[in-house]
């Protein structure tokens, strides 16, 4: 639904840590091409040849998407990229961070979608930084698909904190604010962040559970509206990274 709510003309790169996550993006990707090439088709034998055309997804994805990843080989890995740039080429670039996230220009490409989230809160912005380069004329929109009451908002969190704690490091701490005041945190507050967030997730699926069980029903963790959502920026209130640093006093 958030490819296909990309505007006529502009390029996205859908990012993630695992190759199976992009396996499943190309597998929709080409799903919807076929069954659109079916349905364009003037009579049954065109759908026929149409179907019989989906059998090869490597041919479909051409047409919708490019692949850049640990699988491709280089002279394919450069000529996805020359496909991806042309202006009549595919609107959708699949590609590993750990492949496409250092060292390359795709300013062609103004939207970043992250299928996942990594603990190391710089190599997403690495790749991020692949579409802000010399010749990026528009806006860039960037995406987190996270699942709600998941391991993905635990990551945020964690992100979050040692995003805070490289400002800590890196700069003179004067944006940190006042930690006693609730205002910032300091270096060591980010220590134990993932078991404790553990802890509140753990904790709120059981409670969930047994409301379940006596046919009653839990309030959401704090702020939390659905079984998932698109977080469009670092900058929004996270109610769940409040309620880890409660569990942690």
């Amino acid at each position: 639904a958030r490819l296909k709510a990309v505007p006529p003309g502009d390029k996205v790169i859908v990012f993630s840590f695992f190759k199976g996550w992009l396996d499943l993006v190309e597998a929709m990707l080409c799903d919807d091409a076929a069954k659109s090439a079916a349905a364009a088709a003037d009579d049954d034998e065109d759908a026929d040849g149409a179907a019989a055309a989906g059998g090869d997804r490597r041919a479909i994805a051409r047409g919708v998407c490019e692949r850049f990843d640990g699988d491709v080989d280089a002279d394919e890995k450069a000529a996805a990229l020359r496909r991806f740039q042309a202006a009549t080429g595919p609107r959708v670039l699949l590609a590993t961070v750990q492949s496409g996230g250092v060292g390359l220009n795709i300013a062609v490409a103004n939207h970043v979608i992250f299928c996942d989230r990594w603990f190391n809160p710089c190599m997403m912005e690495q790749a991020i930084d692949r579409t802000h380069r010399i010749g990026q004329t528009k806006p860039v929109t960037v995406t987190y698909l996270d699942s709600e009451d998941s391991f993905d908002v635990i990551m945020r969190a964690v992100m979050r904190k040692k995003a805070n704690n490289a400002k800590v490091v890196l700069g003179d701490g004067t944006d940190i604010g006042d930690v006693s005041a609730g205002g910032g945190l300091g270096y060591q507050e980010a220590s134990g962040t993932l078991l404790h967030a553990l802890e509140v997730l753990i904790g709120k699926r059981k409670a969930e559970a047994t409301a379940a069980m006596d046919g009653g029903a839990v309030p959401a963790l704090d702020g939390a509206e659905g079984d998932a959502y698109e977080s469009e920026s670092e900058d929004e209130d996270d109610d769940f990274d409040l309620a880890i640093r409660s569990s942690a006093k």
